[in-house]
């Protein structure tokens, strides 16, 4: 703001320059001669004791003023003559007393600002997207891949156990009315003749090779159902880590919308910031041409 003196104050008020020092003395401002500097406060100094002279303390008065300020532009015409053209700006500024408030009211807690998203040109962001679109088909697929070798597994097991069911049976015993099979005994030469007791020795040796396939096969059951439901648990971690990488697919294709909106939206902005300049350049220098045409006619 440029420094005013009790003189110019007095012709922006239409007062002589004695009642102006007269008010000011009155108000509390010493002021002695007219070229003595006048500040906002002195102004505002003697807009509360006038108000408080005249009775109107309670009201909010304003105290307007006007200032004007001449420029001198030097330019040629079509002939090449040099021109002088006058500019005459005017500004008007209200001075307008406001009460204080009481209380100063608490400060509002300051939120930490959120970090500014990163910036992605259009085509990053349809890279981005791409690449996103073919992690999820690959993790689709594993997690279907992953599915279809549990289902072969569980199917597996349970054959396993269907074998394995009539394997642990006990081995059926030799018919009701089936005689055993007899064992031969062959004595060297001068021994005596077995006696009755030792004639004929009744040996059931058919049970016994049964027996011993009946015992070997729940041992392949078991092995088999072993084996089964470890290649189940493989398929239900795999399964489990393709949902997993679906899951992550589906996040970055997520973020890669969101960093395509957000650079959309960047460059929309910065495109109505350029009109919005290129608004106020037109509007400036339709207020020259006015002006020069103003001062051309006057």
């Amino acid at each position: 703001m440029a420094k005013s003196n009790v003189a110019q104050f007095a012709e922006k008020l239409k007062m002589p320059v004695a009642s102006l020092l007269e008010q000011l003395n009155a108000a509390g401002v010493r002021k002695k001669t007219a070229d003595d500097a006048v500040t906002e406060q002195d102004m505002t100094r003697l807009l509360d004791y006038l108000q408080e002279v005249h009775g109107n303390k309670e009201e909010k008065k304003k105290i307007t003023l006007t200032r004007k300020q001449t420029t001198e532009i030097k330019k040629s015409d079509a002939t090449g003559k040099a021109r002088t053209i006058q500019v005459e700006v005017r500004k008007k500024r209200t001075f307008v007393k406001v009460d204080k408030p009481a209380e100063a009211a608490p400060e509002p807690e300051k939120k930490p600002a959120a970090p500014a998203a990163p910036i992605i040109d259009a085509e990053e962001a349809k890279k981005r997207e791409a690449e996103a679109k073919r992690q999820a088909e690959l993790a689709a697929r594993q997690a279907a891949d992953a599915e279809s070798r549990s289902k072969r597994a569980a199917a597996t097991k349970k054959k396993a156990e269907e074998a394995a069911a009539p394997a642990e049976t006990p081995a059926a015993a030799p018919a009701e009315g089936e005689a055993p099979k007899k064992k031969r005994v062959i004595r060297k030469k001068g021994e005596e003749p077995a006696t009755e007791a030792e004639a004929p020795v009744l040996v059931e040796v058919k049970a016994e090779q049964p027996a011993a396939k009946a015992d070997a096969k729940p041992a392949e059951a078991k092995a088999e159902a072993a084996r089964a439901a470890e290649a189940l648990t493989r398929s239900d971690a795999g399964w489990q880590a393709a949902r997993d990488r679906l899951l992550e697919a589906q996040k970055a294709v997520g973020a890669a919308t969101t960093g395509e909106q957000t650079a959309r939206a960047d460059r929309e902005e910065r495109r109505r910031d350029s009109t919005r300049a290129g608004i106020g350049v037109r509007d400036a220098e339709r207020r020259v041409d006015q002006a020069r045409r103003s001062l051309e006619q006057g």
